[in-house]
């Protein structure tokens, strides 16, 4: 599981728990998925700056335990 930071260009930051993203680009949009591959999160790619990857672990237990 990894914890991505976004930066919109408004300044604004989230934080989303994710084990990867993935652009759309026929919806202009990130989607965020678990480890079971359910969408926990739609980011609107157009206000988007960056998306870094902040914290990573491979122990599921770390993370949910």
């Amino acid at each position: 599981m990894a914890q991505y930071t976004i930066t919109f260009d408004n300044g604004r930051r989230e934080t989303i728990s994710a084990v990867n993203v993935n652009y759309e680009p026929d919806e202009s949009q990130y989607r965020f998925v678990d480890e079971h591959g359910r969408h926990v999160a739609f980011v609107p790619g157009l206000n988007v700056l960056s998306i870094v990857v902040t914290e990573w672990t491979d122990d599921e237990k770390a993370v949910t335990g």
